[in-house]
């Protein structure tokens, strides 16, 4: 492989990478967006509260659900509406980009641009 094949391919890989871990945070925010309307507001239905004391609820809430894991989330979901089989199987797909950025600390992705 030339040098700017590989040179290419690097930023393609990289490229890729940095793509599929955006999206996985995208689905993140979906999913606790989606407990907000799901959850939170349902259960806060007809039971007011000072304004003061919702902001500190929600922002209690969204930092409770963005701190716990994807798998966590779906379960989460799972308990309190239908969650389609897709949607579980980008778990996977999480754990195994995780794991790469986790215990590789990107000599994985380095590693294949050494060619």
């Amino acid at each position: 492989m030339r040098a700017d094949e590989r040179d290419d391919h690097c930023k393609t890989v990289y490229a890729q990478f940095g793509l599929a871990l955006y999206l996985g945070q995208v689905l993140e925010h979906g999913l606790v967006n989606a407990l907000v309307f799901i959850d939170l507001l349902p259960s806060r239905a007809g039971n007011p509260v000072l304004r003061k004391q919702w902001e500190a609820d929600f922002n209690t809430f969204l930092e409770r659900n963005f701190e716990t894991t994807l798998g966590k989330m779906i379960r989460s979901l799972k308990a309190v509406s239908q969650v389609p089989l897709d949607l579980e199987s980008t778990l996977d797909l999480s754990r195994f980009l995780v794991a790469i950025q986790t215990v590789s600390r990107g000599s994985i992705l380095s590693a294949c641009c050494l060619a």
